[in-house]
């Protein structure tokens, strides 16, 4: 009866990692564009979205367009006046689909750090910069309107690129199939 239940539960598993990529894998080579929804941290935002473009690129299952391409059609809208709907815009920029990040928290503080040295039986004190971010992250069908894939992540570390990177494997997670 155990081994039945384990059974059990780990097809439940596969069935929910399978579902939850579902759309996508029927609909392959998708061309996505990225967009933050605020400017908050603007000093950290293109390495955001360059960690999370190298992360849409390792599943091949999606073309990012071009930052470039993206802000020339970005600013011909904006000197027009247009408004246009998803849909519109998807056409425009030839996407399916919209990624919308955003770094909804950013902290760097200093901490002390305390290392124990064996050899010398002392522990040494330093003052360290530690970084904290809160990472959102969500794909955006642009006929259907319909959101595919949501998360977050955050993370902390000492090293501001390791802490990017670890909270965008946290937020990559669920559509990576983890």
């Amino acid at each position: 009866m155990k081994y039945l239940i384990l059974l059990l539960v780990l097809g439940c598993a596969s069935q929910t990692k399978t579902k939850k990529l579902n759309y996508l894998e029927n609909n392959k080579n998708y061309r996505i564009a990225l967009i933050s929804s605020t400017k908050n941290h603007s000093s950290i935002l293109n390495i955001v979205e360059n960690e999370i473009a190298q992360k849409l690129l390792e599943l091949k299952i999606f073309e990012v367009i071009e930052r470039k391409e993206l802000e020339k059609v970005l600013n011909e809208i904006t000197l027009t006046n247009d408004t246009l709907s998803f849909e519109e815009f998807g056409k425009v920029i030839n996407a399916e689909l919209l990624g919308i990040y955003n770094v909804d928290d950013f902290v760097k503080k200093k901490e002390k750090v305390c290392i124990p040295v064996i050899f010398h039986h002392e522990i040494i004190c330093k003052d360290e910069d530690v970084f904290e971010i809160t990472i959102s992250f969500k794909i955006i069908d642009l006929k259907t309107y319909k959101v595919i894939y949501a998360n977050s992540g955050s993370s902390k570390a000492y090293n501001l690129d390791d802490c990017i990177k670890s909270a965008i494997d946290e937020v990559m997670s669920k559509l990576e199939g983890g």
